[in-house]
């Protein structure tokens, strides 16, 4: 089973998935996917802009990498 196909991300986009389709907040993710796992974030992610853009969403901007060190360096961070 692959990190996109994990049980705990699935629950995880969904929870995120309902509350911005509800406009209600949700408990948060961590109990699902932990506060450290990157990897498991990022799959949640990418499942959430896929449901996005097969809703007719379009990807805008420009995504400036605060994961990157060198960015956090350069942010102060």
């Amino acid at each position: 089973m692959t990190i996109r196909e994990s049980i705990p991300v699935e629950q995880a986009a969904t929870r995120l998935w309902d509350a911005f389709t509800t406009r209600k907040p949700c408990a948060p993710v961590r109990d699902l996917i932990g506060s450290e796992d990157i990897v498991s974030a990022y799959a949640v992610q990418e499942l959430n802009i896929t449901r996005r853009v097969g809703a007719g969403a379009r990807p805008t901007g420009r995504k400036i990498g605060m994961t990157s060190a060198a960015v956090q360096k350069q942010l102060g961070y």
